[in-house]
């Protein structure tokens, strides 16, 4: 079993942010508000004393409570539906 992440965005510049994801240990998923932080490429949730991150360029998916890394898991299926030209 793997975790299981979805962000969306209500907006197609990619502003309010959802994070929705659900331990590989089952239980119910957490639906929380994420911001995209561009000095990490990252999008960041914070609940119930827990950050996520979830790398934009790799779907990487990593979860810390109290500064400790309790999970960091490598996305198998990460999609981007990149809105934003690249500049080129």
């Amino acid at each position: 079993n793997k975790n299981r992440t979805s962000l969306c965005s209500t907006t197609p510049s990619g502003e309010d942010i959802r994070m929705v994801t659900q331990r590989k240990s089952g239980g119910e998923a957490v639906d929380m508000t994420a911001e995209y932080v561009p000095g990490l490429d990252s999008f960041v949730a914070k609940k119930s004393g827990r950050k996520y991150v979830v790398e934009a360029y790799d779907g990487t998916l990593t979860i810390s409570k109290s500064g400790k890394v309790e999970s960091r898991e490598e996305s198998v299926d990460y999609q981007s539906l990149d809105n934003e030209p690249d500049g080129d």
